[in-house]
C-alpha cells in the first residue's frame, strides 16, 4: 500500500503545477499578430449577412483589419467599444478594444482602422481584442 501513496501524490503534484499553468498562460495579444484579412466593415457586414457559413470560413478566428466610419463609442465595464456605422440599424460591426489599447481621438463619424479577432456574427459581427491602427 505505501508503494502506491509516492506515485499517486507524484501524479497530483504534476497535474496540479500542469493545471496552474494553463489557468495563468496569456495569449498573444493582437497587435503583435500577423494580419489574415483586410477589409471595408460593409464589405465585412454584407459577408455575414449574405451567407454565414462562408463568411465563418473566410473570417471566423482570424486576424483582420477593417476600415470604416465610427459609428457609436461606448464604454461598460472598463471595456470600450467602437462600432461601425453601417447604414443598417440592425446590424453593425462592433469591435472590443483590447484593455491596453487607447481610444484617444477616436470619435463618431471619424474614418477608422482597427485590427482585431472575428469572433462571428450574432445580429452583429464582434471583433474582440482590438487595437487602433495609424
Amino acid at each position: 500500500m505505501k508503494k502506491f501513496i509516492l506515485p499517486v501524490l507524484l501524479a497530483v503534484l504534476l497535474i496540479s503545477m500542469y493545471a496552474y499553468w494553463q489557468y495563468n498562460r496569456t495569449t498573444e495579444s493582437v497587435e503583435n499578430q500577423s494580419v489574415d484579412v483586410s477589409i471595408t466593415a460593409l464589405d465585412l457586414l454584407k459577408a455575414y449577412q449574405t451567407d454565414e457559413t462562408a463568411a465563418n470560413v473566410k473570417y471566423l478566428d482570424k486576424v483582420i483589419v477593417v476600415s470604416g466610419k465610427v459609428g457609436v463609442i461606448t464604454t461598460a465595464n472598463k471595456i470600450t467599444s467602437v462600432s461601425f456605422d453601417s447604414g443598417d440599424p440592425m446590424s453593425s460591426i462592433i469591435c472590443e478594444l483590447d484593455p491596453n489599447a487607447k481610444a484617444i481621438g477616436v470619435r463618431m463619424g471619424a474614418d477608422l482602422v482597427i485590427k482585431g479577432k472575428c469572433t462571428g456574427f450574432l445580429s452583429d459581427v464582434v471583433l474582440t481584442d482590438c487595437f487602433i491602427q495609424k
